[in-house]
């Protein structure tokens, strides 16, 4: 995290890095691959978990990260912001992409509204401008059918002073 210039004192981390994850690397950022090289000293068979909110930046950072890099993950835990910007074609094309390449290796598990920002409508479609997607690679899971129920009763809402987002219909199943 480049924001920063360390971890917590009271935390002492396997690692840090003072960079963010990005497209390049460079002073300020540095990509997947070359984070997942430099800290990852586990067997190339041994597979990781990822939790990712870098605001905005997950789609250009997974999109640049090499597929043999992203499949170590098992499970991929996601904040998803910007929804706003998918009624541009051209940010559209970019998030295309990026569910097109995660939802070729990875199942969605759980898919819950940030209630942080409401809710954004475009045309016909109505969503929340930030989500939290949790995602299982294909090859470790075995669909069981799709959850009905939004919020699912074990969701909580983000911020504990604002109501739950109810995720659209058109979200599921």
């Amino acid at each position: 995290d480049f924001s920063v210039d360390g971890p917590p004192s009271d935390f002492t981390p396997l690692s840090f890095t003072k960079k963010f994850i990005g497209a390049t690397d460079d002073d300020v950022f540095m990509t997947m691959d070359t984070w997942t090289k430099s800290v990852d000293a586990s067997p190339a068979e041994q597979d990781l978990l990822l939790q990712m909110d870098i605001e905005g930046y997950e789609y250009i950072s997974l999109l640049r990260t090499l597929t043999e890099i992203l499949r170590r993950f098992r499970i991929i835990i996601i904040e998803i912001h910007d929804v706003e910007a998918w009624g541009n074609p051209h940010f559209f094309n970019i998030v295309e992409g990026f569910f097109g390449m995660l939802l070729q290796h990875f199942w969605v598990v759980h898919n819950h509204p940030n209630n942080c920002c409401g809710i954004v409508k475009l045309n016909e479609f109505s969503g929340p401008r930030v989500f939290e997607l949790t995602l299982h690679r294909k090859d470790r899971a075995v669909p069981e059918g799709f959850c009905q129920a939004f919020p699912h009763p074990l969701d909580r809402p983000n911020l504990s002073n604002r109501d739950d987002l109810v995720l659209p219909a058109l979200w599921h199943g």
